[in-house]
């Protein structure tokens, strides 16, 4: 079945303790209101589209399977938005792991992971208390990119032990900031991560309104960068910004790399043009936390 294709917007993947979540920034998702943001508008096209088509076969083309994308993960499953009918028209579903899919898991990588693109069967279509359609996973579509990490304690190269981030990822910002969270060795070590993943990364120095002087800190971002490019920003100024929303192509999934405090929620809610996640204040005279540790992804 032919699904209509447009030219999508800009998604951001985060993580914040338990969740992970994958924003379209759409301003109509500030009202949760999905029924008119078609598939496409999570980043579905006709590349998608012809990867669909040869897995699903027939019953793709019947409807009786169809694309939805993994946008959030919690403890207690996947949550997903899908294009059941084919008509532009996009709902909410969960995940079920269960039959030949769950059968066929043998490593973390064949679960699915925020980002992902699933051909899901409808078991039910939910109520209109506001419970979710119920979706059973056939497959996960061969992804372009797959940002995971070595799992804590696990072994160099072990497969059973990583720790999935995010899927067809085409950009990660490895960020740091200004003032106590500047860490170089930090984004070195984000940057062999997004190497490893398949992900094109761009360094950013955020808070610069912070800094006197910021040039010292982007010298010392550039000698570890490499061949990364590395641009300094502050959301609340917004130097730098249009710089930044220029590198960030449409219908690109971007994720947000760094560790708590270098601002991702910040610019997360600048990029939007409205508040999608919480802030906290700056901290000051205090230890940068672990890498990685709550990160926005």
């Amino acid at each position: 079945m032919q699904r209509a294709v447009h030219t999508p917007q800009i998604f951001i993947i985060m993580t914040r303790k338990e969740t992970v979540h994958l924003h379209s920034l759409k301003k109509i998702l500030s009202t949760r209101d999905l029924s008119s943001d078609g598939i496409q508008q999570w980043g579905w096209n006709a590349s998608w589209e012809d990867v669909a088509r040869d897995i699903g076969g027939a019953a793709y083309e019947k409807a009786e399977v169809f694309p939805a994308r993994v946008v959030e993960l919690q403890r207690s499953g996947a949550l997903a938005v899908g294009d059941a009918e084919g008509n532009a028209s996009i709902r909410e579903g969960r995940i079920l792991l269960t039959g030949a899919f769950a059968e066929g898991i043998a490593l973390p990588k064949d679960l699915p992971a925020v980002g992902d693109w699933l051909l899901v069967r409808e078991l039910d279509r939910g109520a209109a208390d506001g419970t979710k359609a119920n979706w059973l996973p056939i497959a996960i579509l061969p992804r372009k990119s797959f940002l995971a990490r070595k799992a804590s304690g696990s072994r160099h190269g072990d497969a059973r032990f990583i720790q999935a981030l995010a899927a067809n990822v085409d950009t990660a910002l490895a960020m740091t900031a200004c003032g106590d969270d500047f860490s170089p060795g930090r984004v070195e070590r984000l940057l062999a991560l997004c190497h490893a993943s398949g992900v094109n990364p761009l360094v950013l120095l955020t808070k610069i309104d912070l800094a006197q002087d910021p040039e010292p800190l982007l010298e010392e971002l550039l000698s570890v960068s490499g061949t990364t490019p590395v641009l300094g920003l502050s959301a609340a100024s917004r130097e730098g910004m249009q710089e930044l929303q220029f590198r960030l192509k449409s219908g690109s999934t971007i994720a947000l790399l760094g560790s708590s405090g270098v601002g991702k929620s910040t610019l997360l809610n600048t990029l939007a043009g409205f508040s999608l996640a919480e802030t906290a204040p700056v901290r000051c005279g205090r230890r940068p936390r672990p890498l990685l540790r709550n990160a926005c992804y």
